[in-house]
């Protein structure tokens, strides 16, 4: 299994605060400590490092993101991504530019999509997005007792 875990979970990952964290970020750190496959594409990247004002914060993260797998985007996911938005626009779905290639790059290297962003639920009716954990059914065995997770 692949994971690729979207801006909003890695940001609060990587805060130190461990109290209050939602279901996602959980699901994050066990990924992270079975050592499971976990992409982080280049935007991804650059948003969670845009957000941290201090450049020494800055860089301690961007060491830590390094011991994931980075993700470039190709030109067949930047050909998918706008598909996948008219797509979504053509069912009555609401999503953002940077959400249909990271969309893109889920669906072309088979990842789950770990996030609680609700813009990816319309596009996930009407693609073959595969979300975790609230729409997939599969977060329930990733989070159940005895899993390898």
């Amino acid at each position: 299994m692949s994971v690729i875990a979207d801006t909003c979970v890695w940001t609060v990952y990587l805060n130190q605060s461990r109290s209050n964290r939602p279901e996602s970020v959980s699901l994050l750190d066990r990924l992270v400590k079975a050592n499971e496959v976990i992409y982080i594409p280049g935007l991804v990247y650059q948003e969670v490092l845009q957000g941290i004002k201090s450049p020494a914060v800055r860089d301690e993260v961007a060491q830590a993101l390094q011991q994931f797998y980075w993700l470039d985007a190709t030109a067949d996911h930047f050909r998918e991504a706008p598909e996948l938005y008219c797509m979504a626009k053509s069912k009555g779905f609401s999503i953002g530019t940077i959400d249909c290639l990271i969309a893109a790059q889920c669906i072309a290297t088979g990842s789950y999509l770990l996030t609680d962003d609700k813009d990816f639920d319309g596009l996930v009716k009407c693609s073959k997005l595969k979300l975790l954990p609230r729409i997939s059914p599969h977060y329930s065995y990733f989070l159940a007792a005895g899993s390898r997770v």
